[in-house]
């Protein structure tokens, strides 16, 4: 099985992300990569992070996967592993 979705497992395509940081706390980050021919969509997404703690963290994003007509919010939470 060589696709996902219509989309090769070996088709490479450029994915790039930059995390800014707002305060210790805070940061806003950006990433995406351009359309393939399956997708409907561009894939990006813009999330707004929050880190209470060094192990989690919380975001709320606005994102594309590809495969929706149109970004959507969504919210998160996570623990970061091996974290200093």
């Amino acid at each position: 099985m060589d696709e996902a979705d219509g989309i090769g497992r070996h088709e490479f395509q450029p994915y790039g992300g930059l995390e800014l940081g707002i305060t210790s706390q805070v940061s806003f980050i950006i990433e995406g990569r351009p359309r393939m021919n399956a997708e409907f969509g561009t894939p990006l997404a813009l999330t707004l992070a929050y880190k209470p703690s060094k192990n989690w963290r919380l975001a709320v994003t606005w994102a594309n996967n590809g495969l929706s007509d149109e970004p959507m919010f969504g919210f998160g939470a996570g623990l970061t592993l091996g974290s200093r």
